[in-house]
């Protein structure tokens, strides 16, 4: 019983993970991003780097997200 609720824990904590990322880096403008690059903002290159690939982020998020959930999914049932 532990073992299932532990899993379970888990495959929510990772999925809200997958959800919050997405959530933080679409309401980031791109304007900010290239501030924190001019202000030499430690890991704002990467930042930038995904603003710039939208489209290759957000995809490889979601894809992420429903491997969790799937996966998970078959090892609580």
């Amino acid at each position: 019983m532990f073992t299932l609720l532990l899993l379970f824990s888990a495959v929510i904590l990772a999925s809200g993970l997958c959800s919050m990322s997405e959530a933080a880096i679409l309401s980031l403008p791109m304007v900010r991003a290239r501030l924190l690059v001019d202000k030499k903002i430690r890991n704002a290159k990467d930042v930038l780097y995904l603003k710039e690939n939208i489209r290759l982020t957000i995809s490889t998020i979601v894809i992420i997200n429903n491997a969790i959930n799937i996966v998970g999914s078959i090892y609580i049932g």
